[in-house]
């Protein structure tokens, strides 16, 4: 990606009265839940809605490549980073709001947060949510899923900014949602709010599913160790960790990566793993399964940046 370019574009957002951070070959390990990842040539955190769409209508109109990034779970960024512009929705897409059975979050509050405020006020649908990490929006776009319910069960419909630089809404069915994807997946829009309609219930119920969901997670998952979540789709009609874990490759390591001990669709970050560890396990769980099984696992993971 040409520096003049990205300096043209820098110059061009401070003139627009850009709020929010700009900052060159900013190392993305710290943004994801891995803390794994390269540098991007440019990175930049608005402070608000209007800086956000500011800022990607600007590098849209200049050709420049983007990556949006959320909580920073479910992706491996390359260890080379990635050449172009990151756009971090963190800081400027938190506002929830609730009214009756519907509710209204913006993309880039953080998923936990929103199941456990629906279930203060007895919304109903998406508990079993409670423990997965990352954002509303990245939840939307892969149409998250965990203990039987997914993001499809409650969503109305998001508002989006299109490629062309327009604010439009989406319904829930125009998205085409499946398992662990959608139309958002393609990279034709980004999620700036999305709008969920629950079934009423008892909060004290609710709660307590949710409490219960937590608990699962900490027990089978490993939460305590750097991770980006599942790394591989359940084939049909079964787990991929219920394969991996038949196929010998629990525990396995490639450099500091390695497939937990405790879930084995997880890889963990032992310390100082990069891109390439994982990638290698990856290929090398994915061989195990293909030889003992003839089953090819689909990745989960979103690999973001360069590769050899």
């Amino acid at each position: 990606m040409g520096a003049q370019n990205l300096q043209a574009l820098r110059e061009a957002l401070v003139a627009s009265n850009f709020a929010g951070r700009i900052a060159e070959n900013e190392p993305l390990a710290r943004y994801t839940s891995f803390r794994i990842g390269g540098p991007a040539d440019l990175f930049l955190e608005p402070a608000d809605k209007r800086s956000l769409v500011l800022a990607l209508r600007e590098i849209w109109s200049r050709g420049i490549p983007v990556f949006i990034l959320g909580g920073g779970t479910n992706v491996l960024v390359s260890d080379a980073g990635f050449r172009g512009a990151v756009v971090s929705t963190r800081r400027a897409l938190r506002l929830l709001c609730f009214k009756g059975v519907c509710a209204a979050a913006d993309s880039g509050v953080k998923l936990p947060r929103f199941v456990l405020e629906c279930a203060k006020r007895g919304l109903s649908g998406l508990e079993a949510l409670c423990g997965v990490p990352g954002t509303v929006g990245g939840a939307v776009a892969m149409n998250a899923g965990a203990g039987g319910c997914q993001i499809a069960d409650c969503l109305v419909s998001v508002e989006v900014l299109s490629k062309q630089g327009e604010v439009c809404t989406l319904s829930a069915e125009q998205l085409r949602l499946g398992y662990r994807t959608s139309v958002l997946m393609e990279g034709h829009f980004v999620v700036l709010k999305a709008n969920f309609r629950f079934c009423q219930g008892d909060p004290d119920e609710i709660m307590r599913r949710v409490r219960e969901a937590i608990e699962k997670r900490r027990a089978s998952q490993p939460v305590n160790q750097w991770n980006a979540g599942c790394v591989f789709k359940n084939p049909p009609g079964d787990y991929a960790g219920r394969l991996i874990e038949l196929c010998g490759a629990k525990g396995i390591r490639e450099g500091g990566a390695q497939v937990s001990t405790k879930h084995a669709n997880f890889i963990v970050n032992l310390g100082g793993a990069t891109a390439n560890d994982v990638r290698r396990l990856m290929k090398r769980v994915q061989d195990m399964v293909r030889d003992n099984f003839g089953i090819e696992l689909e990745p989960e993971l979103i690999l973001v940046g360069e590769w050899e």
